[in-house]
């Protein structure tokens, strides 16, 4: 029975140990206080390691507000972007901060570069509205007002709604804002055109019925065709021999068959012209061969046979008991 009456009780006083654990708005509410304490401190650095914990926790318009602070002069671009947040959320929860972060962002964004987009009277009502920056979604309530502050340089701004497209590039400089338009074009592609129809060709009045050499000849040209490649090459190099074998007559003193130079003087000399006397000597004898061969292959080859098709032939006609005329057609 004592087990059982504590077991109740354990029971009864377990929602109020629950109730007692700190939810994730408490934590966001204690990061904040400690971030304004700090700033109020004098110690930003500090105060904006809590208060993006308090953010991470659950977005408030304090904690923007109190980021924007501590950063506006270091970063105000951050700072921009967190002083829209701020107006964002109040414009949601009808806060009374909104018009105080609106104005704040919007003399900020006086000092930085932006972007001033002019959109079709109707595109907030468009069903399937975008409007990206840099291929980013820009969020409907930033352009509310028509400026989106930036980096300086060159930026894309593109914007869409269904079948319409638009796309244009910015250059924004500091302390300046440029002005974009938005003109939705027709975004459809065009209906394909049909290929035209290549008209009949009419029938050939001979028909190629067979060419059974053409193999054959096709042959004999290629062979033929490396034989005279041979024959250049055999020539070049023929022509490189007497070069050579000439400067080997000189050095020997102009008769080979008596040479008064060294062996060692001419080896040299007298191995490239043996060489280049092989390569010629195969290049002239195989090229010859190989236009023998192709000639060979080219002339006996098959000729192609043809046919005429389609032919009609009238004569007269003439028996013992009747006079006519005979109709053929050839195939």
């Amino acid at each position: 029975m004592r087990w059982t009456l504590l077991f109740a009780c354990g029971l009864a006083f377990f929602p109020a140990i629950a109730s007692a654990q700190p939810t994730g708005t408490d934590r966001a509410v204690a990061a904040f206080e400690e971030a304004r304490t700090l700033i109020d401190g004098g110690q930003c650095d500090r105060a904006l390691v809590k208060l993006k914990e308090s953010l991470a926790l659950r977005p408030s318009i304090g904690a923007h507000l109190s980021f924007a602070d501590c950063v506006e002069q270091s970063a105000p671009l951050e700072a921009w972007q967190h002083l829209k947040e701020a107006a964002r959320l109040a414009y949601v929860n009808h806060d009374d901060r909104f018009a105080l972060a609106e104005t704040r962002a919007g003399e900020l964004a006086k000092r930085l570069p932006a972007v001033r987009v002019e959109l079709p009277a109707d595109a907030l009502e468009m069903s399937a509205f975008e409007l990206r920056f840099d291929g980013v979604r820009v969020d409907p309530f930033y352009y509310r007002d028509g400026v989106i502050a930036t980096t300086a340089g060159s930026h894309v701004v593109d914007a869409s709604a269904p079948n319409q497209a638009w796309s244009q590039q910015v250059t924004t400089m500091n302390a300046s804002t440029t002005t974009v338009r938005v003109v939705l074009r027709d975004a459809r592609p065009p209906p394909p055109v049909a290929p035209p129809q290549p008209a009949p060709s009419p029938l050939p009045r001979v028909l190629d019925v067979d060419d059974p050499g053409a193999t054959q000849r096709t042959i004999g040209f290629t062979i033929g065709g490396a034989g005279i490649g041979a024959l250049v090459i055999g020539s070049l190099f023929g022509a490189v021999t007497l070069a050579r074998r000439s400067d080997l007559q000189q050095a020997c003193g102009g008769d080979l068959s008596s040479c008064t130079a060294s062996s060692q003087a001419i080896e040299g000399t007298r191995g490239a012209a043996r060489s280049s006397a092989t390569v010629a000597t195969i290049g002239l004898v195989g090229g010859g061969i190989a236009v023998a061969a192709g000639a060979v292959l080219v002339f006996t080859a098959p000729k192609k046979r043809t046919s005429t098709s389609g032919q009609i032939q009238i004569a007269p006609s003439v028996g013992l008991r009747s006079v006519g005329m005979t109709v053929a057609h050839t195939w």
